[in-house]
């Protein structure tokens, strides 16, 4: 994927999702991730407050590594945008829209492999090995 790509990515990705602390009550972002996916070999598995990504059913992974990424926006934000400034400068509000597009993009190149679990979900970015 080019970085026009990436970008573009990055500009489509860059919409509210919340949650009520219970579910997700807007999931704007969560849609976009899932429109990018439905084409692909990622199957999708939904928790109260998580979309689980894999390659195999869940039960088929026996050494999985968590790949995770919160998904929901800070409470003070009420609108995203998104602009290129000039070649090398983005400004928006990319609060966790980064990192979902970081790993989305990684999932789209099939650059993960097999045993890899991908949570988006609204807490925080980290990596677990099962």
């Amino acid at each position: 994927m080019n970085e026009e790509k990436m970008i573009r990515l990055l500009d489509e990705m860059n919409v509210l999702c919340r949650d009520d602390g219970h579910k997700f009550t807007t999931e704007l972002r969560l849609d976009v991730i899932k429109k990018n996916l439905e084409n692909s070999q990622y199957i999708l598995t939904k928790g109260k407050l998580c979309h689980i990504y894999s390659k195999k059913p869940l039960n088929q992974i026996k050494k999985a590594v968590v790949v995770s990424s919160h998904v929901d926006c800070e409470e003070q934000i009420h609108n995203c945008f998104s602009e290129q400034i000039d070649n090398n400068l983005l400004k928006g509000t990319y609060d966790n829209s980064i990192t979902n597009t970081a790993i989305l993009t990684l999932m789209l190149k099939s650059d993960l492999p097999d045993n890899i679990r991908t949570k988006i979900f609204r807490y925080c970015l980290n990596m677990l090995r099962y």
